[in-house]
Parts: C-alpha cells; structure tokens; sequence
C-alpha cells in the first residue's frame, strides 16, 4: 500500500484528488492539507510514501517546502502537481529535490501511475 500525503490550497481540489486517487486498490491518502506548515506537520506525523504538493501551495509555497517535508520524513518523496507549464515545474521540481511534476488536469489512472513510478524510482 502506497501512503499519500496530499496538500492543496484549495479544499474541493483536495478532495477531488483524493478520491481519485483512493479508486486504486494500493493507494491510501493519509491526509489532505492545505498549507506548507501543515504539510510538514503532517509529513513528520504520517511518513508517508509520497507528499503530492501543489506547486502553490500557501504557507511554504510549494517548490520551498520540499527540504522541510524530508527533514521531518527523509523517506518522502516530493512530487508536485500544477496547473500551468509542466516543463518547468518539472525541472523546479527535480532542482528542489523532488521527483517531478504533474499537470492537475491529468487522469485519475496517469495520477495513480506517476504516484507508482515516484515511488518505486525512490527505492
């Protein structure tokens, strides 16, 4: 079972995320957040597999919190979601220490894959 710690500053895109991601047999959302503070709490108290962040995330802003969700669970992998230019999250991401990026208005089953690949490239 793959443990995800999802943070979004929206509510609904939040919970919409999480129930997508939760229609897969071997993902679990552990918690859903919704600022950088909260994020690390959750991170330190969850250890989850994967943090799924939104790029703009409030209190952290996004790519800045990466170092703070490792330092409280260093087995974390850091991935970001944005609903802008993949490319450059990507990269922004991979240069923060995180693992990539993904388009918010990706699929369900493309979300719950590059969740699986996130994972197993960190093992």
């Amino acid at each position: 079972m793959i443990r995800i710690l999802l943070a979004d500053g929206q509510e609904l895109v939040g919970q919409i995320t999480r129930q997508m991601l939760e229609r897969q047999p071997d993902l679990v959302v552990v918690d859903v957040v919704r600022d950088g503070q909260t994020l690390v709490e959750a991170a330190a108290r969850e250890l989850p597999d994967v943090a799924l962040v939104d790029i703009s995330l409030p209190g952290g802003a996004g790519l800045g919190v990466t170092s703070r969700v490792r330092k409280a669970s260093p087995s974390t992998v850091v991935m970001f979601m944005t609903g802008y230019d993949e490319d450059v999250c990507s990269r922004a991401a991979i240069e923060t220490g995180g693992c990539g990026c993904v388009l918010k208005n990706i699929r369900g089953s493309a979300l719950a894959q590059a969740v699986r690949e996130a994972t197993a490239q960190a093992e």
